[in-house]
């Protein structure tokens, strides 16, 4: 059997970025001529093989520097980047993860103190009631998971941009009705007072500049609204059922034996429509950091 090579043209394109101060873009044309010459060959004992005895390369460099020490300078930058990255994320969240885990036990152990308090369960159930609550213990996981265990399930779900951005949705709502409807409400001193701005501000301000930070330039799709009405929509159910067995309400806009049932439902539709504008304000922001991307840095 005889095999014979002709002519071949490969045309190999490789873009590379290296960083020297700023980024600069390689990007060559190595473009090999191949010509067989008859005069070589290697005989073995199944035929003829006709080697290639010259090569003409010809490359155009679109930068000063040697293709293959572009190629290693942008290796070696994006790595340096990548750790750069990872570790700003880790310290990060660690951080807020922190702030927020102690908020949490700190307002849990307050509320035990109250008194009006009763028996666990009651403290307990009460405690998670209160969406300010569940959004922060969603807050913390969400820093902590990805960290613990990025390749878990908890980890994975939790560093999605859709779940992330409707964690987002939550934290901005946390703090607007707060500072709107409840910061006068009662007197809050020492560690009271500590326990509120950190569940209601200093956490939910924290995750969403995490938000900004590593996760606003992905993709959000428009499916996130979705996701984000789930958590609410439970809230609503959970709090209309509990309420009607218990006569205990978390917040005084949806307290039905003061308000009545019209007003609550009416006060929660209005919430629903708040969380989707939250939504529509966040994806839109997202398409604006990710054009701003891509003008910047087009490759």
């Amino acid at each position: 059997m005889t095999i014979c090579f002709t002519q071949f043209t490969a045309k190999v394109w490789c873009i590379c970025r290296a960083e020297r101060g700023r980024s600069h873009h390689y990007r060559f044309l190595q473009e090999i001529d191949a010509k067989p010459d008859t005069d070589r060959s290697v005989r073995s004992g199944q035929g003829a093989y006709h080697a290639p005895a010259k090569i003409d390369v010809s490359c155009r460099l679109f930068y000063d520097t040697h293709p293959l020490q572009g190629v290693r300078r942008a290796q070696r930058a994006a790595s340096h980047e990548t750790r750069l990255q990872r570790v700003m994320k880790a310290v990060f969240r660690s951080v807020a993860g922190t702030i927020g885990l102690f908020a949490l036990g700190l307002q849990y152990w307050l509320m035990t103190r109250y008194p009006d308090a009763r028996s666990s369960l009651t403290t307990f159930t009460r405690f998670f009631s209160y969406f300010t609550i569940l959004t922060n213990t969603l807050i913390v996981l969400s820093m902590f998971l990805p960290l613990i265990g990025r390749n878990g399930a908890a980890g994975r779900f939790l560093s999605r941009p859709s779940v992330r951005t409707a964690i987002v949705n939550y934290s901005v709502i946390v703090a607007i009705v707060y500072f709107v409807f409840l910061r006068n409400i009662g007197i809050d001193r020492d560690l009271e007072l500590l326990a509120d701005r950190l569940l209601h501000y200093v956490a939910p301000a924290m995750f969403v500049f995490d938000w900004l930070l590593f996760v606003a330039g992905g993709e959000i799709r428009w499916s996130t609204i979705g996701t984000t009405l789930i958590l609410p929509a439970l809230y609503g159910l959970w709090t209309l059922v509990h309420g009607a067995l218990t006569g205990w309400y978390p917040y005084p806009f949806f307290n039905v034996a003061r308000i009545g049932y019209p007003r609550t439902l009416v006060n929660f539709a209005l919430f629903i429509v708040v969380f989707v504008v939250a939504d529509l304000v966040l994806i839109f922001l997202n398409r604006v950091i990710r054009s701003f991307s891509q003008r910047r840095n087009p490759n």
